[in-house]
């Protein structure tokens, strides 16, 4: 009997966790576009960002991290992902300059090994010292 109501129990537990899961796929699907709900949620987000640099003098920049599809696939990063931005100053590293081999391996990890960071670094630098020339 014990063993029944264990099953029971368990059963139960799934069940109800699909059901909500279902639930919530269907209000999802009807009431919002998953692009457009991200893009907007990252682009108020930035903007609260920005709102509190410029209350501290602080410059804000915003830049992406390739990932190894983007670079595997030579993505444009401005047309990938400056939707997100907008308006806000955004500046997007050379693909050509990175390889599939500067990342750890993990396709799904997208982290750079130590050849990746160099890479990156020099880019962050190049955008640093361009702002502090100005």
């Amino acid at each position: 009997m014990e063993k029944l109501i264990r099953n029971s129990i368990l059963f139960s537990k799934i069940y109800l966790g699909i059901k909500e899961y279902n639930q919530k796929r269907k209000w999802s699907i009807k009431h919002l576009s998953p692009v457009q709900h991200d893009v907007e949620i990252t682009h108020r987000l930035l903007l609260e960002l920005e709102a509190a640099c410029n209350d501290n003098n602080t410059e804000l920049l915003i830049t992406t991290i390739p990932s190894p599809i983007d670079v595997d696939d030579q993505e444009n990063l401005k047309e990938k992902y400056g939707k997100y931005f907008k308006d806000l100053p955004a500046v997007f590293p050379d693909i050509s300059l990175f390889e599939t081999t500067d990342f750890d391996g993990m396709e799904t990890g997208n982290h750079f090994n130590n050849t990746g960071h160099k890479k990156y670094y020099s880019f962050i630098r190049e955008q640093i010292n361009k702002r502090l020339d100005d």
